[in-house]
């Protein structure tokens, strides 16, 4: 699991089965082996963390660029 301040939070609050059912059928084709609702959380995890990350890149260099 990504460590980014925001990734935990839904990890604590917990996932619905549909939420994590529908992230398995999503996932699913690029995996060889069945994927399990635990693969799934840590899947959401993992991209809630990327897109946070991605927020905090773009409030830190989205301006600059504006800018050139």
């Amino acid at each position: 699991m990504v460590n980014y301040p925001y990734a935990g939070f839904l990890f604590m609050t917990g996932y619905s089965k549909e939420f994590l059912d529908r992230t398995i059928e999503t996932w699913q084709q690029y995996y060889a082996r069945p994927l399990t609702r635990e693969d799934a959380r840590e899947i959401a995890d993992n991209m809630t963390g990327l897109f946070n990350l991605l927020e905090e890149l773009d409030r830190k260099y989205g301006k600059e660029k504006e800018k050139a």
